[in-house]
């Protein structure tokens, strides 16, 4: 059973027994705190979250580099995770148990100071996911980013293309890549899914892309096809007659290469990505780069009354989070309107009510 023990003049010794049947015990100079340790130590046992301290000597350095090597993740993502992880040299020799609200706040303070404000955030979910591992591990009891407040991100504002520039572009561009323009300014896909877009993954008939892989890069195997970025990247997007008709034309010319590849390389192999940037560079407008039709896309949905889940959805976005992030200011503000609107139409109905109420007096 806990009890306090003193120890000396001004030396008290809060002992217990762990889930194991170890005893433990902790020094402290008044009597009130040896007591209040184990108030709180008699709690987590009872709740049977109690963490052994002994588990937190491990620095985050180390239990990082175990958590980014069991991931299972692209190895583009492992190395971000990598430079994340090397980034937080401030946490690196710190034990996980050790590591509290206000040294995180101190690391925060600091990166902000020398990275753009994006990259931290960033890089605090890397570390912060991090923790919760070590959490789940019972190296901590709990994650010390839960108390430090999250970043707010920047305000957003997406350089968009308009129609006759994309117009352009697609007349300009190397004429093996004006399908792949089509595509993204009427489909919405990422690079990756264009790129990584096969033959079998086309239906005239119901006139829609099935997205289900996409191009990657590792350094094992260099560009080959690989599941898309996210679970809710997995999508079947609605396909306009010009770029049914685009694509048709394009494999007519160009056929298909490995795997049914509709844009590839001339020995049937995945297009380089330095060389389709290139090619986008030489016709574009300064500034933009392939992933701007997305964008286009998106915003042309918005204009047109799509909501932000149809919008996540068209685009693939694992939360609608992640689309008002991005376009959030493409939507326009009708709110004060819709409220006055509401209003209005309560009051008269209101006042209908009552004029129906009132009735001659006798």
């Amino acid at each position: 059973m806990s009890h306090v023990e003193k120890r000396g003049p001004k030396r008290y010794m809060a002992v217990w027994t762990d889930p194991n049947g170890r005893k433990r015990s902790k020094s402290f100079p008044r009597k009130i705190d040896a007591e209040r340790h184990l108030t709180v130590t008699d709690a987590s046992l009872l709740r049977r979250d109690w963490v052994d301290p002994d588990n937190g000597k491990m620095t985050f350095a180390d239990y990082a580099a175990q958590w980014v090597d069991v991931r299972d993740v692209r190895e583009t993502t492992r190395r971000k995770y990598r430079q994340d992880v090397a980034q937080a040299a401030v946490l690196a020799g710190i034990p996980l148990g050790r590591i509290t609200p206000n040294v995180i706040e101190q690391w925060q303070s600091a990166a902000l100071k020398t990275h753009k404000r994006s990259t931290v955030i960033t890089m605090r979910a890397t570390l912060a996911a991090v923790m919760t591992s070590a959490v789940r591990d019972r190296r901590i009891a709990s994650n010390p980013f839960h108390d430090v407040p999250r970043i707010k991100p920047e305000p957003h504002r997406i350089r968009l293309m308009s129609a006759e520039q994309i117009d352009a572009v697609r007349d300009d561009i190397t004429p093996w890549y004006s399908a792949a323009v089509e595509v993204g300014a009427s489909c919405g896909l990422r690079p990756g899914e264009i790129f990584g877009l096969t033959a079998g993954r086309i239906n005239r008939k119901a006139n829609v892309i099935h997205v289900e892989r996409t191009l990657i890069r590792t350094k094992a195997r260099g560009q080959h096809l690989g599941p898309p970025k996210t679970a809710a990247s997995v999508r079947t997007v609605p396909m306009p007659d010009n770029v049914s008709k685009a694509l048709a034309a394009h494999m007519l010319r160009y056929g298909t290469g490995e795997d049914g590849l509709i844009f590839h390389s001339r020995g049937g192999k995945p297009v380089d990505a330095g060389l389709r940037a290139n090619a986008w560079r030489r016709v574009a407008p300064a500034g933009t780069r392939w992933h701007d039709l997305r964008h286009f896309y998106a915003s042309a949905q918005i204009a047109g009354g799509a909501t932000v889940l149809e919008v996540q959805t068209l685009l693939g976005h694992a939360t609608a989070q992640e689309t008002l992030n991005t376009y959030s200011h493409l939507w326009p503000d009708h709110g004060a309107d819709r409220a006055i609107s509401r209003i209005e139409a309560a009051r008269k109905v209101e006042q209908v009510n009552e004029d129906q109420s009132v009735g001659p007096r006798v």
